[in-house]
This record gives structure tokens, sequence and C-alpha cells, in this order.
């Protein structure tokens, strides 16, 4: 049996398959520590009817460890925990501590309406669509 050890990619990162075998091995375990507590939360953006919904991943976060906040056309969601320190791991393959994520919204969007849930993990994010102008008929007096 191959242990296989999954590091999420950062936005900055290129995914390079042959490398990370070998890469693995030669970094130092503090490093490897250090990655893996800093991973970001996964996203999935959709564009529905009537709104946009970003769904987050963050498993072992609680809605009190995550704050968001909206600033102009930008929204960032971050989340912080503590570890236990005390608790002696045989082996430990991940441990997300924190988080942080920003999204530039679109200009059609109502910022006065956005809204939150948190439900198994999954971090709901619903930004409703400013609704367009119907064009009207004038009448001649």
């Amino acid at each position: 049996m191959t242990n296989v050890m999954f590091r999420p990619v950062t936005q900055t990162q290129r995914p390079n398959n042959f490398k990370s075998c070998t890469n693995a091995v030669e970094r130092s375990a503090e490093q490897m520590h250090h990655q893996i507590r800093k991973s970001p939360a996964f996203v999935n953006i959709k564009e529905l009817e009537g709104h946009f919904l970003i769904s987050l991943a963050i498993p072992g976060f609680t809605k009190s460890n995550v704050n968001i906040k909206q600033e102009k056309n930008i929204i960032t969601v971050q989340g912080k925990q503590e570890t236990n320190s005390d608790i002696k791991f045989l082996k430990r393959e991940f441990e997300v501590t924190e988080f942080k994520r920003s999204f530039t919204l679109p200009e059609d969007v109502n910022y006065d309406a956005i809204s939150a849930s948190f439900e198994n993990g999954i971090l709901n994010i619903s930004i409703p669509k400013v609704e367009k102008a119907q064009a009207k008929q004038i009448n001649i007096l």
C-alpha cells in the first residue's frame, strides 16, 4: 500500500506531479507542517438565476471561528482556530488552523442583502443580484 500525502494547490502554485514526490522527501517536517496548517478553503462559485452562491469547504471549523467581511466590491472570508497541543499524534497528515480567501464581486450585486449560512462544514454565502431596471412605456399627454 502506498501512502500519498494530499497538498492543496494554492493560487500561486502550479501542479507538477513529477517534482512533488521528490520534494516531499527533501522538505523538513517543519516546512510541511506549516504548509498543511495554512491550507486554503476549497471553493465553488455558482451563478444562479437571482444570485451568486459562494460555497467554501471548511471542515473542522465552526461558525464562531469564521469571519466574513465585505468592503467595497471585495468579500473576504477568514477563519482561525486554536489547536490542542496536549494531544500526542502518532501520525498527522492534516491540521487546518487558519485560512483566508478573498473574492472580487461583480458590479451587479446587492451588497446590503448578502447573507451566509453554515452547515456540515460548508459555508454558503448568497450574494443577490441587483434587479435590472425594466424599460417602461411613457405615454404622451
